[in-house]
C-alpha cells in the first residue's frame, strides 16, 4: 500500500514538472494514459486544491489578515470557495469546450478535452499555491499563472485533431470561454458565501 501511494507521489510530482518544463511531452504521455476525469480528479486535480487551500490558510494566519477573533471564519468560507470554484470551473470549462467541437468539425472526446482542460490549469494552480503563502506578492506571484495559455495552446496540439486554421480561432475563444466561466463561478460563489 506504501508502495502504492510513493508511486502515485512521484507521478504527480513528474507530471508536474513536465507540463511546466516540456508540456508536449507531457500531453503525448497524457494522452496515451487511460486515465479518466474521476482519476484526474482525485489523483491530480483535488490534490493540488487542496495544497492551494493549506496554503491559503496558512498564508493568511502567518502573513495576512487574520486574526483569530474575527478573520478565521472567513479565512475558512474563502477555502472552501476557492476548493469549489477551482473543481467547477475545470469540469464546466471541459464540459463547454467538448461541446463546442464540431462548431470546428472536431468530434467530441470528453475525457481528452477533460485532461486538455485539467492539466493546462497546473500553472494556475501552483501560482495560486504560491500566492495563497504568500498573499502579500500574491499580484506578482499570479502573472505566473498566464502560462497556463501557452501550456494549453501545446496540449491543444497533441489531444485535439484539428487543423491549423481552426485551432488558431478555437483555442482564444475557448480561452476567453473558460475565463468568463471562471469569473462566473467565481463570482456567482462569492454571493452565495457572502450571505
Amino acid at each position: 500500500m506504501g508502495d502504492i501511494i510513493f508511486m502515485k507521489i512521484q507521478l504527480f510530482i513528474r507530471t508536474i514538472k513536465e507540463l511546466i518544463t516540456e508540456p508536449k511531452l507531457a500531453f503525448v504521455t497524457i494522452k496515451s494514459d487511460n486515465g479518466n476525469p474521476k482519476s484526474i480528479i482525485l489523483y491530480y486535480i483535488l490534490p493540488l486544491v487542496l495544497l492551494d487551500a493549506l496554503a491559503t490558510f496558512i498564508g493568511n494566519i502567518l502573513f495576512g489578515p487574520v486574526n483569530f477573533n474575527v478573520g478565521l471564519g472567513v479565512t475558512i468560507n474563502n477555502i472552501v470557495m476557492i476548493v469549489l470554484v477551482q473543481l467547477i470551473a475545470v469540469f464546466l470549462s471541459a464540459y463547454i469546450v467538448n461541446e463546442l467541437l464540431p462548431v470546428f468539425h472536431v468530434k467530441k472526446n470528453f475525457t481528452n478535452i477533460f485532461k486538455l482542460v485539467a492539466y493546462s490549469f497546473t500553472p494556475i494552480f501552483l501560482t495560486a499555491i504560491a500566492a495563497g503563502l504568500l498573499p502579500k506578492f500574491s499580484n506578482i506571484i499570479y502573472f505566473f499563472g498566464f502560462y497556463s495559455l501557452v501550456v494549453y495552446w501545446i496540449g491543444s496540439e497533441v489531444m485535439i485533431d484539428i487543423t491549423k486554421d481552426r485551432k488558431n480561432i478555437f483555442v482564444p475563444l475557448t480561452i476567453l470561454i473558460m475565463g468568463v466561466n471562471y469569473l462566473a463561478i467565481r463570482g456567482i460563489l462569492g454571493i452565495i458565501f457572502s450571505i
